[in-house]
């Protein structure tokens, strides 16, 4: 009735799939990091921390005439060594999901607006504004396999109770206090004139990272700054609804002519970055894709591209690209 099967690939994720036979249904994906893997994606030396081992097991039930998640474990495996003891400590970090009684009938898909949060913190613990500890322990009692050890509960109430985390959550620190950036004169001689900048130590273009003193006042700057925007967190998520309605998602832009071609951009559902484009002049020319930035941008955090212009023969096309999100680019040629 099952078939399992294995797919494994030394430069992806290995595990296996269950196939079920007389629908060709997926009900089962196992998956982790394959062991000639390990050594691009786990840390084994020079940490600290070592992330040893990573895992997922997602489960499908049938209901009706769909098949819907009914189990989702997702696993983290690190060791810690501990300096001061000379000891070597595993952990393992586990999220489980199950279900429960789901009703498949009358429910609308939920769309890409809703489903989507460009945010960089954890939602389901910054959004609530309560911790209900008499309905937990309900829930517990009902499932028992959403029971959370002991243990564990007393580690993530060791500084204060889990209800007083969740109350001062979303509660600005009215105690802290916006970092002051040192004012250290740097004088610069141009034609003729002296300018004294008193904050030229913070504009190191070159290695802002490896620059010890620049990060620390940007990391204050930053703690400073979602400090202050604690209260606004839970309706984030409605002001990008709110701003994405206003935004024209599947755009194309005006053409410029130029040397018998028509050069423009476009913008495609989903997208973040645009598509460059360029066609000929002439009745039924095709369309020529000179660039999808989406696909330049996919192994970058940051990634910028501009100053697109092509040569007077039209055959070759200059351009630049940002992926260090540093003021100098990197100009480039494209036939």
């Amino acid at each position: 009735m099952y078939k399992r099967q294995p797919f494994d690939n030394q430069y992806k994720l290995g595990g296996t799939i269950l196939i079920r036979k007389n629908d060709l249904a997926i009900t089962e994906i196992n998956y982790s990091v394959p062991p000639a893997y390990k050594q691009h994606i786990c840390g084994y030396r020079g940490w600290s921390v070592r992330h040893f081992d990573y895992s997922v097991e997602a489960k499908y039930e049938k209901i009706d005439d769909r098949y819907v998640l009914s189990y989702l474990r997702h696993s983290d495996e690190f060791i810690v060594e501990d300096t001061a003891t000379d000891r070597r400590v595993p952990y393992a970090a586990i999220s489980e999901f199950y279900t429960h009684g789901i009703n498949v009938k009358g429910h609308q898909k939920i769309s890409n607006k809703d489903n989507f949060s460009n945010s960089d913190y954890n939602s389901l613990f910054d959004h609530p504004d309560g911790y209900n500890v008499q309905y937990w322990r309900d829930f517990e009692n009902e499932y028992n396999e959403a029971i959370v050890p002991e243990p564990i509960h007393t580690a993530l109430s060791a500084s204060r109770p889990l209800e007083t985390q969740f109350a001062t959550k979303l509660v600005r620190d009215s105690v802290m206090t916006p970092p002051v950036a040192s004012r250290v004169p740097s004088i610069n001689k141009k034609h003729g004139d002296f300018m004294i900048d008193y904050y030229a130590w913070l504009k190191d273009t070159k290695n802002p990272l490896g620059n010890a003193e620049v990060m620390d006042y940007l990391t204050k700057e930053n703690e400073y700054t979602d400090n202050y925007f604690k209260p606004l967190k839970p309706i984030q998520k409605d002001v990008l609804k709110t701003i994405r309605t206003y935004v024209e998602e599947d755009f194309e832009s005006l053409p410029i002519k130029e040397n018998g071609f028509e050069y423009y951009y476009k913008y495609e559902r989903d997208g973040e970055y645009p598509q460059y484009f360029r066609k000929e002049m002439k009745a039924e020319a095709n369309e020529e894709l000179l660039f999808d930035v989406n696909k330049l941008a996919e192994d970058h955090s940051f990634y910028k591209l501009g100053g697109i212009k092509p040569s007077p023969n039209s055959e070759v096309v200059a351009y630049y690209e940002n992926i260090t999100c540093l003021l100098y680019t990197s100009p480039s040629p494209r036939d």
